[in-house]
């Protein structure tokens, strides 16, 4: 029960803020990433990734921390402010998980990952798979093709994972539930 200010809910039950989602879905990934990855693979069309080790974080400014450790000379080409919503980073594969609650996905985030694919190989110098997965309500993408934006999609490459597969995946969770309940459809002019 919450504060007589929020007429008795809790904060869980009043926020929209995707941030607090992926970090209470951060902590669940951390503590068996290889059953998150099985998830990403049955639900969001995930290829098979090697079984082993993963790092996970989230809110990942990764030039800017990357760069800072290991220092390229072309550094400046790099957006120091990019952040990723979570990461996984295994031996040979890096998944991405871009996550939307109220809002939509953008074009220019689009294009924004293509760039991101080329820039992290580029980073690397060394063989990795990287895989984008989109996170969104069920309601958003039914409804992307009628209000959704053209591109918007495009980089993830049909892997989607919707925040009720995450709800059913960790039914313990209230904060997944109202993940699923933030999205209203409703076209957007922009």
């Amino acid at each position: 029960m919450g504060p007589k200010y929020f007429n008795g809910f809790s904060w869980d039950r009043i926020t929209r803020e995707e941030r607090l989602f992926c970090a209470e879905l951060f902590f669940h990934i951390r503590k068996d990433p290889q059953d998150f990855v099985a998830l990403l693979q049955r639900k969001a069309h995930l290829p098979s990734v090697p079984v082993g080790q993963w790092d996970t974080s989230y809110e990942v400014c990764f030039y800017r921390d990357f760069i800072r450790r290991f220092p390229p000379k072309d550094e400046h080409r790099y957006s120091l402010k990019r952040t990723f919503d979570i990461a996984m980073f295994g031996e040979s594969t890096i998944i991405i998980i871009e996550a939307k609650a109220a809002e939509m996905f953008s074009s220019k985030q689009a294009e924004s990952f293509g760039r991101d694919l080329e820039h992290i190989v580029r980073l690397l110098k060394s063989k990795v798979d990287i895989y984008f997965v989109a996170l969104a309500s069920t309601r958003y993408f039914d409804n992307f093709e009628k209000h959704g934006r053209s591109s918007a999609l495009k980089a993830f490459d049909s892997r989607h994972l919707t925040w009720e597969a995450v709800e059913g995946h960790y039914p313990d969770v209230p904060l997944f539930k109202r993940a699923c309940e933030v999205y209203k459809s409703a076209a957007v002019t922009k």
